[in-house]
């Protein structure tokens, strides 16, 4: 069964001989011609040895309803005529009756013949041979000639083999039909074999390929962006459906597998960026069909269109629509394992074929590698740029204090505070270092908002820097752009692997306090920058066979790193240990100079600016900041200091941060709060520290300002704690400016 199934249909042996290759001189023989009766033009064809009709597959090819794809075939052979139905579906007729598939069947010029609906006739004429009308398959020599007996008005059926190979080749142009004139001679070429399920395979991965190559290599461009957007938006608007009517009733009656679909798109576009590929993958192949006739890798590979070229285009264009509905259903697609037109193919009217075996092992051999090449290679072009390199230094700058010989050192007066917002703990010299609270405000005075930040002055030196917490952002998230999808850095970074994919709430894996496991992440961090932002085009090839062959994750991790910079024109770009945690460190040199700094720990992300009062001398005031003052920070505490009777410096930056956040202060904070500033003021005036000075004149004023805007005008009481506490800071904010030192209860300083 097996072997009649799948055997190549074969000529068959006892089919008759045609005529000597070289005939007697001024012979005459029959020609013979088959004439449409029934069809515009009555179009006639002369048959020399064989003819096969079709609406697709044939050498003459007829767009009627009737025919099949390959209907019939007609043979010629010792001036007598057989047909051959090839399973059709209307069938083929003879006499009336419906002749068997498969069958040989011998034929008299008196027969009426019938293809579906149009009517053949048989015609004869005698003509004179000469060597110019030589058949085109010429007699062994060693055979005589056999004859086939005629057939009795019951046309007794003959078994023979079928004739035709059914993968032979048609030009598959529709001849022009002429008026009873001069005969169409159908020109006899084996028809080509339908493509194979390999191929078809083998040119959709090719497709893709190309797809995500121009994914990527334009994904960047802002007008790329809206047009994947657009194109989905205008498809879906085309369809009157209410898609969230149609989710709804999904979740209602399918909640867990429609909460799994979700989940699976989200993972896939989040990951790969399904979406946008497949809608580019799907116009590729459409827009090359609409102007190929087949895709674009299909052409590449040897594949074109079987059948009028106009059709092969459109239809071929709706077999690309239908098949991104319905690829899911292999059994769309199951017969072309034999070798034969899918069913997408059979729907649309149209057929596929390989037009040279060599060419299409040829071109699979060199195309595919191709565009595997240039899809692992498209990040080096992302934008249409290649990547500029970004030098950075991985040794870990650690600020450590060694005393001159000559040095005098202070005695120390050690303090140690705690921020709830910024989340670390400061043990410093309070007689070498003042930190003092500041505010800077944006907007009117309707819609004011400040940013709070802490102030180191170094009174030897009198010079001060400044610490802000100006973003905080997902540090997992922009970690898993580097890693996602990309199997081969796991293995090379598995401490940033699990902290990326580790689920919430997992008992299984927790964030470790220690010292020593976030030094180890820290380490596997900076390796991962430094790759990411130092590759390019001369370190690719070494980059690919060490790391990883596919480089677009560091592509898309370092624009987003940049991005999270915001200041991407940074002199440098290191790293420095402060106390217990490892930053990332960008230096700004500018007119006011400063630095931002990340923590590498595995916690929420944040970026730290340092700000230096001047450019003058700004290593020393550099080094004064991080090797003396945060040398002993704690940015792994979890426990803070309780308020007490007046606040610390830390203190007053955690109630107004959280006070920006609509939350209250409540009296005792407000007293604790004025009670440090009064105490402080008084210092401040007797030390006679003009630059400490002005640096805590600017304090209070914020402050003062801060608690003019926050309340409501309705809370504004006499008994309103808000009332109290501004007329108690307005007091002060004026004995501050005056230096009034009765009012602090302080004796009189001698100024330096």
């Amino acid at each position: 069964m097996f072997k009649n199934l799948f055997n190549r249909k074969k000529v068959p042996k006892n089919a008759g001989n045609p005529a000597p290759s070289k005939p007697e001189e001024g012979r005459w023989v029959k020609a013979f011609e088959l004439e449409l009766v029934n069809m515009e033009g009555s179009p006639t064809y002369e048959i020399k040895h064989q003819l096969s009709f079709g609406s697709e597959i044939g050498n003459v090819v007829i767009a009627d309803p009737s025919m099949s794809a390959r209907h019939c075939t007609f043979i010629l052979q010792q001036e007598v005529i057989s047909v051959l139905d090839h399973a059709s579906v209307a069938g083929t007729m003879v006499n009336g009756k419906k002749i068997p598939s498969g069958k040989y069947i011998i034929l008299e010029e008196t027969d009426e013949i019938s293809i579906g609906d149009l009517e053949v006739r048989i015609k004869s004429r005698d003509v004179q041979l000469d060597e110019r009308d030589v058949p085109d398959f010429p007699l062994d020599h060693g055979e005589s000639p056999k004859v086939v007996e005629k057939v009795e008005e019951e046309k007794i059926e003959q078994d023979v083999e079928e004739v035709v190979e059914e993968d032979e080749k048609s030009d598959g142009h529709h001849k022009n039909f002429q008026k009873k004139g001069p005969s169409i001679v159908a020109a006899i070429r084996p028809l080509s074999p339908a493509t194979n399920s390999l191929v078809r395979v083998l040119a959709v991965l090719c497709d893709l390929l190309v797809a995500y190559t121009i994914f990527v290599i334009f994904y960047p461009f802002d007008e790329f962006k809206l047009f994947l957007e657009a194109v989905p938006q205008t498809i879906i608007g085309l369809i009157p459906l209410d898609w969230n009517i149609i989710w709804t009733e999904l979740i209602s009656n399918y909640g867990f597998t429609a909460q799994m679909l979700q989940d699976v798109y989200e993972f896939f576009t989040v990951t790969f960026h399904a979406g946008p590929l497949l809608l580019i993958f799907f116009l590729l192949r459409l827009v090359s069909t609409l102007i190929l006739g087949v895709s674009l890798s299909e052409k590449m590979m040897s594949v074109k269109f079987e059948g009028n070229g106009v059709w092969a285009r459109f239809g071929g264009a709706l077999r690309v629509i239908i098949g991104m509905f319905t690829w899911p259903l292999i059994i769309f697609d199951l017969p072309s394992i034999v070798s034969r037109r899918t069913f997408k193919e059979i729907i649309t009217h149209t057929h596929t074929v390989i037009g040279s075996k060599f060419l299409a092992v040829l071109s699979t051999l060199l195309y595919l590698p191709l565009l595997m090449v240039m899809a692992l290679g498209s990040p080096l072009i992302q934008g249409l740029e290649l990547p500029d390199p970004i030098s950075v230094n991985d040794r870990i700058d650690q600020r450590v204090r060694v005393a001159a010989a000559t040095e005098v050192i202070v005695p120390a007066i050690e303090t140690q505070e705690d921020s709830r917002y910024l989340k670390f703990q400061l043990n410093y010299n309070a007689n070498e270092v003042a930190v003092i609270p500041q505010f800077k405000f944006q907007g009117g005075n309707n819609k004011r908002i400040y940013n709070g930040q802490l102030v180191f002055y170094h009174k030897d030196i009198q010079r001060s820097a400044s610490l802000e917490l100006i973003k905080k952002f997902d540090l997992k998230q922009l970690l898993g752009i580097g890693l996602k999808g990309n199997v081969f850095l796991f293995e090379k970074f598995p401490r940033i692997y699990n902290f990326v994919y580790a689920s919430e709430g997992n008992a299984a894996f927790k964030i470790p306090t220690d010292e020593k496991a976030q030094l180890k992440f820290a380490n596997e961090v900076i390796s991962f920058i430094k790759l990411s932002l130092e590759f390019d085009a001369n370190n690719a090839l070494e980059t690919m066979q060490t790391y990883t062959p596919l480089i677009k994750n560091f592509i898309e991790f370092k624009a987003s790193f940049l991005s999270l910079l915001e200041y991407k024109d940074f002199d440098s770009l290191g790293f420095i240990k402060l106390g217990n945690v490892v930053f990332l460190r960008a230096t700004y040199i500018k007119q006011k100079p400063f630095d931002l700094i990340i923590p590498l720990t595995m916690d929420e992300g944040r970026v730290f600016r340092i700000s230096f009062d001047k450019r003058e001398a700004l290593s020393a005031l550099s080094n004064k900041f991080y090797k003396f003052t945060m040398n002993k920070a704690d940015w792994l505490v979890s426990s803070h200091s309780a308020i007490s009777e007046t606040m610390t410096p830390f203190q007053v930056y955690d109630s107004f941060q959280f006070l920006n956040q609509n939350k209250e202060m409540s009296i005792s904070e407000a007293q604790a709060l004025y009670g440090f500033y009064f105490e402080r003021s008084g210092k401040v005036i007797a030390g006679a520290d003009e630059v400490e000075y002005d640096l805590w004149t600017h304090s209070v004023k914020s402050i003062l300002t801060i608690i003019q805007d926050i309340p409501a005008k309705d809370t504004m009481t006499e008994e309103s704690p808000w009332t109290k506490l501004l007329q108690n800071f307005q007091d002060l904010n004026s004995a501050v400016q005056s230096k009034n030192q009765d009012y602090f209860g302080v004796e009189e300083s001698t100024t330096l």
